[in-house]
């Protein structure tokens, strides 16, 4: 038969398993938090921007949503009537 596990030691540390899944899902988060800022600055800084007043209008073609990111305000004209172009910029600048 077996030797019994001497007194004061588990088969399994829960904590040290929880901090271990705890630091890969940091990882994973940051990582990915990471890989879609360098996505975002890539847009604003390969796309034709426009300085408009303190604001920088980046112009990206496609199915783009608009959206700002601090002075940035990525907005797709082709997509937009003018009135809705003005709409879009009030919003944004608010």
């Amino acid at each position: 038969a077996g030797s019994p596990a001497p007194v004061g030691s588990s088969p399994m540390d829960w904590w040290q398993i929880a901090g271990i899944t705890y630091l890969i899902g940091l990882t994973y988060f940051l990582l990915k938090f990471l890989y879609e800022l360098f996505s975002l600055l890539k847009l604003l800084y390969t796309h034709k921007s426009y300085r408009q007043g303190d604001l920088h209008l980046v112009h990206k073609a496609g199915n783009t949503q608009p959206f700002s990111f601090f002075k940035f305000i990525v907005i797709d004209p082709a997509q937009h009537s003018e009135v809705e172009l003005d709409l879009i910029l009030k919003h944004e600048r608010a």
